[in-house]
């Protein structure tokens, strides 16, 4: 089997197997596209048998009634295994699997996983998954209310695998609360910024594994329980990654979180793309009265060009905030 994956240049080639797929549609040929998971119940949506690849999967859920706080994403567990094995390989909530964590949706788009319009309740995942004999996949639905589940599953048959493929897998960690620092006794400046860390003992670990593989990635998700009117970034610390019983220094050691997500600088930038008129009302108050003063100081602007995918009105209220805040705190 030579499995080419999905590229432009790649179309061209005649490709071995059969497309497949499992779906949630109406078997009487209706609308209700979708199952209900009762509370507590273990949902089995796939178990395809021989040799394989999945290559996409798509979801969206809600539940009964249907509420504006969507706790279920992270009640609702998806499980896979791979030929049989006791242990699934996956074991993920649903919502942190489509990669956003706080059980929250949120449009974005990435090569292996997006959640899409409306409100990022579109989830995807295109990370190529093969198995050499089976495979099973299951929701267990662990919140109190029933969910109702819509699903693709897009696979390929094969009649063999080649050994040299790797399966998939994802867990699921979480700390609460991480262990920290007392900060009563701390200036702002040294807690944010001081202190030494030369071993790597009380890091937060993300992965943990053994065998032959590839990491692939992950998504970090925190909830700043630091409550201070000073200011307050969490994430300056140095990523490490350990492989093969190194001791720190790690031969994969980082500068901090943000740079390890490809940000710099303590980033806070979203709200253009991604947020409503109001939000940005909201934010231009903030700094025009953080910033600004009418002796002088900081005066917001624009320097680049705006993102294609900002929405208009999104662009009109950040100019009529400018105008509003500007000369009714006094700026001319």
């Amino acid at each position: 089997m030579n499995n080419n994956f999905s590229t432009l240049k790649n179309l061209a080639l005649q490709r071995e197997g059969k497309r497949d797929r499992i779906s949630s549609y109406d078997r009487s040929g209706g609308n209700s596209d979708f199952i209900t998971v009762q509370s507590g119940e273990l949902a089995k949506i796939a178990h395809i048998k021989g040799a394989g690849c999945i290559n996409h999967i798509w979801m969206t859920l809600g539940e009964f009634p249907v509420l504006e706080e969507k706790p279920y994403l992270r009640k609702a567990v998806i499980r896979m295994r791979w030929s049989g094995e006791e242990n699934p390989s996956v074991e993920v909530p649903v919502g942190d699997f489509f990669g956003m964590g706080h059980a929250r949706t949120k449009n974005f788009n990435s090569m292996p996983s997006s959640m899409s319009p409306e409100d990022g309740k579109s989830f995807n995942c295109f990370f190529a998954m093969p198995y050499s004999r089976s495979v099973e996949i299951e929701v267990l639905n662990e919140y109190e209310n029933p969910i109702k589940l819509y699903f693709y599953i897009d696979f390929e048959s094969y009649g063999n695998l080649s050994e040299k493929y790797l399966r998939f897998h994802a867990n699921w960690r979480r700390v609460n609360p991480c262990r920290g620092i007392d900060d009563s006794n701390e200036t702002n400046e040294f807690f944010a910024f001081g202190g030494k860390n030369t071993t790597g003992k009380d890091n937060y670990l993300i992965l943990e594994a053994e065998g032959n593989g590839h990491y692939v990635g992950c998504h970090l998700d925190i909830h700043n329980l630091r409550i201070t009117d000073k200011w307050n970034w969490y994430g300056g610390d140095d990523d490490m990654i350990f492989i093969d019983g190194d001791i720190w220094p790690s031969h994969l050691h980082g500068t901090g979180m943000e740079d390890y997500f490809n940000t710099a600088w303590s980033p806070t930038q979203e709200t253009i793309p991604h947020g409503t008129p109001e939000d940005i009302k909201n934010e231009t108050r903030h700094f025009i009265q953080t910033l600004g003063t009418k002796n002088g100081g900081y005066i917001p602007g624009t320097s680049h060009t705006i993102l294609p995918d900002a929405p208009v009105e999104n662009i009109k209220a950040l100019f009529k905030a400018l105008e509003y805040y500007s000369s009714s705190m006094g700026f001319k």
